[in-house]
């Protein structure tokens, strides 16, 4: 079809589709000089930072000094250096680019989304139907509102599907679904592109399956094919780097959603500004609300339970495939928990966010939504009225997708620049400047500075972590020091170059102040790492030091991603493609193998050896339970096989976890006062109770802190509600030597080296009754007196491990009620085991008899609950009835 003919065609869709595009995305041109909460400020800055290198060095963007203390740019996952986002960004700045690029990717996921409904012959109403709920929905409006412009790949994902079908008949069409995944990839789509990629592979397979005929799953591996060699400038140096500084995230296996709780993100939507209300936080276990949430509307909800009916009848694999994304996002609330199953397989095995699988459910329930819209017109409408029904069906439905989404534009962008202090020469820091509003960080706001920002918590880092040192610290010695404390001079910054000259009468040691990596060179040796940090041996006398970093694996990136264009020419000319294809593979081959051929590895304490060939199946506890740090905690997931039981902060959290934590004297008094465990029992008496319950039988006390003394700083922010500065120098002091008594006294050594020492957790017949906290619980509060209690609402839970039948008593000591007097109902297993009316602060004892295992115990309270901001003036909308200051088990 010329351009002509398409323009003539569709040319009225084309201008429905820009204006809708240009209304919705008004918020943001509105508030010009704005960017938005959370995440934007990093998303600009890895744009900043690299349009910097570009226009102002003249350089390829790879190397990053600007994050961290020196990182990687182009090879991290969510640069967006080849991406349409990157073109605007460079021709109209970093903050209006970003802008004009929502504009640009929501206008083609709507026409993309028109297309693939229209291959499907849908009607035209229906078709825009499809389009409006897949764009206009809440997963697009709500991450360009917090900042996550890789999901502006959405924008691509239904014409690559379209092409993938369209290949069946013409193999051009695989090149374009190729291209198309690619410009999805750089731009920064990992979550949302690896299980697009793993949704086409698997309709790809039942379509096969269902016509007996493998086309479809050879037009699948093509496209993979191709789209490997197109991407490899990004995608190899990233596989590389990903191969050195592997990401642990197997403690998410177990996630997974409720039915009803997917039912409320298909029907609902959140305003953005209640999770960064400061006078109503969100509490510390909240759920990351954009993770989720689809924000169809319950109107949108029929139309796509009538498009399952309708879809059946004409494509039944997509039904199939619909369905199995919809089991996956289940996880553990599915008989099968499919979720762990992927997790087996890379890149899978290192994704932690089981919600995010809801953009592939978005993607198929605004197909089915066009067939649903389709049925009712076909059925239920004479046909004299189909073009008035529709106009008012889509309106309605249009309308409804835009009064719940189009919000969350209007409530983000509002962060305004404040006023900077630049420098006019770099230097690593972490007094930053900050927005006056929520922001996840000031990166943007540094590197406007032309400083370094060091206060990072990303886990995209290198081997040697945050290892600069910022200029605030006593230890800092410059941006280029000789280790015998001799001057040198600074000669020429820039991202990729760093020119020094120093004058020494000894043999000494030239120190930059980046994290050392592997890419970089000098012109007077080979650097190395000198206590993470990048270093070069210099002769005595007056030495000109040239450093620079290049990588070599985006060279080979490079060179395959040019070759395969020509390639991709002479595959479309028809030119013996038999051998072009025998060709691509051996050129996928040469670059696993390169990558993966010659694999570093960490180093391994021994002992890991020995419980990677125990086939009993136990847990293990490894202290310090902390995050763990690129590449410094490795081991908590890796290389034994076993069950960690720690925690992360991206993890929801569990007060299993506390209570483990509760046991050991390095997270004393951190977790029941700031992270909101109320319960009150003897921890030290109960700890062979706990731990056999959960099966740990190894205990594995690292004698080292992996992390920096940024990031013990880091972690010990007010964002955290862990202290971890006190595994800053952790070998022997206060928190060790207690913790180390601790498991002597406790437990049997069976073994040390200079890394670790390891203890058996025996088996205790004596076992204590003990409780956990359960749903329904807000965050802990601090009263005037500093007393801490907890609010619940409707309904709470615990639940009460027994090793056997016994009475026991459960201690209540209630603060305050809210809006009046409540009648607490206590339930035992579903039955009502205690009623009162409480009116204040007061003990209550309740009556149980326990039985052998899990017994759960529900707090009710008879009168519901009541919002603060519907009784008075407060904005505070959780639902309030009782506030417990204790709960103890005698």
């Amino acid at each position: 079809m010329g351009i002509k003919r398409f323009f003539r065609e569709h040319g009225i869709i084309l201008l429905l589709f820009l204006i809708v595009s240009i209304i919705y995305t008004l918020p943001l041109f509105m508030h010009f000089s704005s960017l938005g909460i959370l995440d934007w400020d990093l998303w600009m800055f890895y744009n900043e930072a690299a349009r910097k290198s570009i226009l102002e060095f003249k350089q390829i963007p790879l190397w990053n000094p600007y994050y961290c203390g020196g990182n990687i740019l182009l090879a991290h996952p969510e640069s967006q250096i080849f991406s349409l986002v990157f073109l605007f960004v460079l021709i109209f700045g970093t903050l209006v680019g970003i802008k004009i690029a929502v504009l640009i990717h929501l206008f083609i996921g709507l026409l993309g989304m028109y297309f693939l409904a229209r291959y499907f012959k849908l009607p035209l109403f229906a078709a825009i139907a499809a389009a409006f709920v897949y764009m206009l929905s809440a997963p697009f409006s709500m991450r360009v509102g917090i900042g996550h412009f890789s999901y502006l790949a959405l924008g691509f994902y239904p014409l690559a599907f379209l092409f993938f079908l369209k290949a069946r008949h013409q193999w051009k069409y695989a090149i374009a679904s190729s291209a198309l995944l690619a410009l999805a990839f750089f731009t920064g789509a990992v979550y949302e592109l690896f299980f697009f990629i793993f949704f086409i592979l698997l309709y790809s397979i039942l379509k096969s399956l269902s016509e007996k005929n493998a086309r479809y799953l050879f037009i699948a591996l093509f496209i993979y094919l191709v789209f490997f060699l197109i991407a490899s400038i990004k995608l190899v140096p990233l596989l590389d780097f990903v191969n050195d500084n592997p990401r642990a995230a197997s403690f998410s296996v177990e996630e997974g959603t409720s039915v009803s709780d997917l039912f409320d993100y298909v029907t609902k939507s959140i305003s953005v500004n209640r999770y960064y209300d400061t006078e109503n936080p969100a509490p510390p276990d909240a759920p990351r609300w954009w993770e989720g949430m689809l924000g169809l509307g319950a109107i949108t909800f029929i139309f796509l339970v009538l498009g399952l009916f309708a879809c059946w009848k004409k494509d039944k694999v997509f039904i199939f495939t619909t369905a199995f994304f919809i089991a996956l996002s289940l996880g553990n609330y599915f008989p099968i928990n499919l979720w762990k199953l992927i997790h087996y397989f890379p890149p899978f095995s290192s994704f932690y966010v089981i919600s995010r699988t809801h953009i592939i459910l978005l993607f198929c329930f605004s197909l089915l939504v066009g067939f649903g819209f389709s049925l009712i017109l076909d059925r239920f409408t004479p046909k004299k009225f189909h073009t008035a029904t529709a106009i008012i069906l889509l309106s309605i439905l249009g309308g409804s997708l835009w009064l719940m989404n189009q919000p969350l534009l209007s409530d983000a962008v509002g962060l305004e620049i404040p006023s900077l202090n630049y420098s006019p020469f770099f230097y690593q820091t972490v007094n930053v400047t900050k927005y006056n509003g929520i922001s996840s960080s000031s990166h943007y706001l540094t590197i406007l500075e032309n400083k370094g920002d060091l206060t990072c918590f990303e886990q995209i880092r290198g081997e040697t972590s945050v290892s600069a040192i910022p200029r605030e610290f006593s230890s800092y010695k410059g941006e280029a020091y000789l280790s015998s404390g001799e001057n040198t001079k600074y000669v020429y910054f820039s991202p990729r170059k760093i020119i020094i000259e120093t004058n020494t009468s000894v043999e000494d040691v030239l120190v930059l102040n980046q994290n050392y990596a592997n890419g970089w060179r000098s012109s007077v040796g080979k650097p190395f790492n000198y206590n993470g940090l990048l270093a070069v041996h210099v002769s005595p006398g007056f030495s000109r030091v040239e450093f620079s970093y290049f990588s070599e694996r985006f060279l080979v990136g490079a060179i395959l991603s040019f070759v395969s264009l020509l390639l991709i020419v002479l595959f479309i000319i028809g030119w013996k493609r038999k051998m072009l294809f025998l060709f691509m593979l051996i050129c996928v081959f040469f670059t696993f193998f390169y990558i993966y051929g010659i694999q570093k590895h960490a180093a391994v304490p021994s002992f890991y050896e020995t419980l990677k060939n125990d086939n009993n199946n136990y847990a293990i506890i490894e202290l310090p339970l902390t995050t763990p740090l690129p590449r410094a905690f490795l081991f908590y997931n890796e290389f034994h096989g076993k069950e960690v039981l720690w925690h992360h902060n991206s993890q929801k959290l569990t007060y299993k976890l506390f209570l483990i934590k509760k046991i050991f004297f390095a997270d004393d008094a951190i977790d029941s006062k700031q992270a909101g465990d109320i319960l009150n029992q003897d921890t030290n008496k109960d700890t062979f109770s706990i731990l056999n319950y959960y099966n740990v039988k190894k205990i594995i006390f690292h004698k080292k802190w992996y992390g920096s003394h940024i990031d013990w700083l880091i972690f010990s922010g007010p964002a955290s509600p862990y202290n971890y500065s006190k595994y800053k120098d952790w070998y022997g002091n206060e928190h060790y030597n207690k913790t180390k008594a601790f498991l002597d006294s406790s437990f049997q050594q069976i073994y040390e080296d200079e890394d670790v020492i390891v203890y058996n957790v025996p088996e205790n017949n004596n076992r204590e009754s003990f409780m956990i906290m359960g749903d329904g619980w807000s965050w802990q509060e601090t009263d005037f007196d500093g007393k801490t209690f907890n609010w619940m609402g409707k309904k709470t839970s615990l639940n009460i491990i027994a090793f056997d039948s016994n009475k026991k008593m459960l201690q209540i000591a209630t603060k305050y009620t809210f809006n009046g007097n409540r009648t607490l109902q206590v339930y035992h297993d579903g039955e009502p085991v205690y009623s009162t009316i409480v009116i204040g602060k007061q003990g209550l004892s309740v009556p149980l008899i326990l039985h052998k295992g899990e017994n759960l115990i529900e707090l009710r309270s008879k009168e519901g609950c009541d919002k603060p901001s519907s009784v008075s003036e407060s904005r505070d909308k959780r639902c309030l009835s009782l506030a417990i200051m204790d709960i103890r088990l005698t």
